[in-house]
């Protein structure tokens, strides 16, 4: 009389379906075993074992786990709302089968610390309780002015700090042609410099980072010919991106990213949106004690 994993996926169905399929079981029971009371008694353990399963076995087969909603905050600027970047990584978390409600706070040319003098921000991130709040420096201050950066990440992290909340630095990528203007004749020089500015910054601060940059890097010694940065040489394409939503979905759910699909990025290479997952986790989970204090 044993119930077998089998017997389980046989049985699955909705709770409506459940009651019509043991209400028939019942009827047939009770046919096979009239005037037989061991039989009888059998039946019955058979029913009850089949009243203890109900809610296991008519649920569908390989629904997951409901789980509470994970509430995140994307402060930036336009390497942000290029391309609708925390969109995207919302819908990485919803094919990963995860809950997430994402807000955006994210206005052209500001830095961290243009947000810690905007009331806007401190309305946005004083009006809830965040999870993760991530935060995107203007490009050009780690390599030009690290001060002010160490300010305004200051500032929101006194604004936005709280025990249940898990401060996230965004590592950008370089410039295409590196900052000359700054010593950095290429992109190679500028990424190196951007790195380590972010790496002490989170070290100082006891904050994670999200190795955004590193996994550009990564993906361009793959491939070289990748068409991550828009025309500009600074705003990311689509597949820029999309690569920085895998990295962060790697950095905040500890899974990798690979293969995981959403409508914006539906008509690209799926060869190369899966070579840029794999990227993204070789980079996060590879050595996950490195970005987080």
């Amino acid at each position: 009389n044993r119930f077998t994993s089998e017997d389980k996926a046989k049985y699955s169905c909705s709770k409506s379906d459940c009651i019509v399929r043991i209400t028939q079981i019942i009827v047939r029971l009770r046919l096979k075993s009239a005037g037989d009371l061991p039989e009888m008694n059998r039946s019955l353990r058979v029913l009850v074992l089949l009243l203890l399963l109900i809610f296991t076995a008519c649920t569908p087969a390989g629904q997951p786990e409901l789980e509470e909603p994970i509430d995140i905050l994307f402060i930036g600027n336009s390497y942000t709302f290029v391309n609708d970047l925390p969109e995207i990584f919302a819908g990485l978390a919803e094919a990963g089968d995860h809950s997430v409600n994402v807000t955006a706070l994210a206005k052209a040319g500001y830095s961290l610390n243009d947000h810690a003098e905007d009331p806007q921000a401190h309305e946005v991130i004083q009006g809830n309780n965040w999870d993760y709040v991530i935060l995107q420096e203007k490009s050009s201050l780690p390599v030009l002015d690290k001060k002010l950066m160490t300010q305004g990440v200051s500032r929101l992290l006194e604004l936005a700090a709280g025990p249940d909340t898990d401060m996230i630095l965004f590592m950008p990528w370089a410039y295409q042609t590196g900052f000359p203007e700054a010593g950095m004749d290429d992109y190679q020089a500028m990424q190196s410099e951007v790195a380590e500015t972010y790496l002490n910054l989170a070290r100082d601060f006891d904050i994670t980072v999200a190795p955004v940059g590193l996994s550009w890097q990564a993906a361009l010694d793959r491939n070289p010919q990748l068409d991550l940065w828009s025309i500009d040489g600074s705003h990311p394409s689509l597949l820029g991106s999309y690569l920085a939503a895998n990295t962060v979905y790697a950095l905040i759910f500890h899974e990798n990213p690979t293969g995981l699909r959403n409508p914006e990025t539906d008509t690209a290479d799926i060869e190369i949106l899966g070579m840029l997952g794999e990227i993204a986790a070789e980079i996060v989970l590879g050595d996950p004690g490195k970005w987080r204090p």
